[in-house]
């Protein structure tokens, strides 16, 4: 168990480098194996919190469609998550200025760009929720005061595509993670074509009211791509360090999510997933390779329907210590999932065998088989659980037979000194 949890513990830190957020997985070699928990863990998290003791996946009412059904809890998230954004918005800020040009958060986003993210996110979610809850009215300011009367910074329309507290504006100490041995090399070829930002949701679907604000959360997530990490740094902390996760104004929003997602799953499809990872994720998934074992992605992933898609989002933006990581895609196949955003493609708790893998240029490319995990409740699983720890501590373990002294040679006496170079028995 201790090198099992600290191998967890340290997955766990680096949940906070947003660089590795997108695809952290468990698994991958026989000493992470993922324990088949029957929910996302932020949601039992959530379920704790509350201090609820019904089932973690009755605690959130969802329907097909990403719609919620408990508006009195769906305000509870609503105030809870965009306080903590808020939160997180404000260290950002102080913590790069009034310059934030060449500076970064948590390891991936060039700062400005992600001030002007996590302040779209606030504005859509305060405009279209229907939830917010109007300030008083300030004294009257000067004409032409915008700022002394009270009118929020204008949010620069869906932040700027793919550039850029506890969870994020803290984690810059986690991007320095132990370089790559060999570091992958630079592209020293520069004709080849430059990729193209495949980020573009021109058109897409607004998500208003109560009942569609985990839409709203997720069209945020997705458009807005430190909101999603931020989000899925918050949820793999509860599944990597389970002992220490400290639910906060995130973890709602997580639960929430995690909850719609699992109704919104419709088919198996085949798609495309894409990121930077360390070399130590790099080593598990050669390892799931070679033994043809299981990874699991906890919370939610977000794919692309074509390889090109999914390849040149890598570059949208890269890694700010380059050295640090090397880049993977997964060719997803058999996987419950649900298109997004027109040209996204959504997944819960995605399970897979890994089967394949080989370096195509710069890129580590994986072939993935999704498989369901088994349908269980808690209580079901806890039960399960106990009872194999019951039978393990009840069966004995057999003695290894004392050997029988040679032909002629005499058994030593019970209280005769050790050999020279061998230790004395344990009392």
């Amino acid at each position: 168990m201790g090198c099992f949890q600290s191998r967890l513990d340290k997955r766990g830190d680096q949940a906070g480098d947003f660089n590795v957020a997108g695809l952290a997985f468990l698994g991958g070699n026989a000493s992470e194996v993922f324990d088949n928990f029957p929910v996302d863990r932020v949601l039992a998290a959530y379920n704790k919190h509350l201090n609820k003791t019904t089932e973690p996946a009755e605690l959130i009412g969802a329907e097909a469609g990403l719609v919620a059904t408990n508006e009195e809890q769906v305000k509870a998230i609503y105030t809870a998550v965009v306080e903590e954004v808020g939160k997180e918005l404000k260290a950002l800020e102080e913590k790069v200025g009034s310059d934030p040009k060449g500076q970064f958060y948590a390891g991936k986003y060039k700062a400005e760009d992600a001030i002007a993210q996590l302040k779209a996110v606030l504005e859509y979610l305060k405009t279209k929720s229907g939830l917010d809850v109007p300030a008083a009215a300030p004294e009257a300011a000067p004409a032409g005061d915008a700022a002394a009367a009270g009118e929020p910074a204008a949010a620069e329309g869906e932040g700027a595509q793919n550039e850029g507290g506890e969870e994020g504006a803290a984690a810059d100490e986690n991007a320095d993670a132990a370089a790559i041995d060999p570091p992958v090399p630079a592209d020293t070829n520069m004709e080849k074509t430059a990729p193209t930002d495949p980020n573009v949701y021109e058109g897409i679907d607004d998500h208003e009211g109560w009942a569609n604000f985990g839409g709203a959360l997720l069209r945020q997530a997705i458009t807005n791509e430190s909101f999603f990490d931020l989000l899925r740094s918050h949820a793999l902390r509860s599944e990597f360090n389970v002992d220490k996760f400290t639910p906060s104004g995130l973890t709602g929003a997580c639960a929430l999510l995690s909850a719609l997602a699992d109704k919104a799953e419709t088919a198996e499809k085949d798609y495309w997933l894409s990121g930077w990872v360390t070399q130590e994720y790099l080593d598990s998934l050669n390892d799931a390779v070679a033994g043809g074992s299981h990874i699991h992605f906890p919370w939610l992933v977000a794919g692309w329907n074509t390889k090109e898609q999914a390849l040149a989002d890598l570059h949208f933006p890269e890694p700010q210590k380059k050295e640090n990581y090397v880049q993977v895609a997964f060719n997803v196949t058999k996987a419950k999932a649900f298109d997004f955003a027109k040209i996204r493609v959504i997944s819960h708790r995605l399970r897979g065998k890994v089967t394949a893998g080989e370096k195509s240029d710069e890129t580590f490319v994986f072939n993935l088989v999704a498989e369901d995990l088994p349908s269980l409740t808690v209580a079901a699983w806890e039960a399960a659980k106990t009872g194999a720890a019951a039978v393990a501590a009840a069966t004995p373990v057999a003695a290894a037979p004392e050997a029988a002294p040679a032909e002629g040679e005499q058994p030593p006496a019970a209280d005769a000194a050790p050999a020279e170079g061998e230790p004395a028995a344990a009392e």
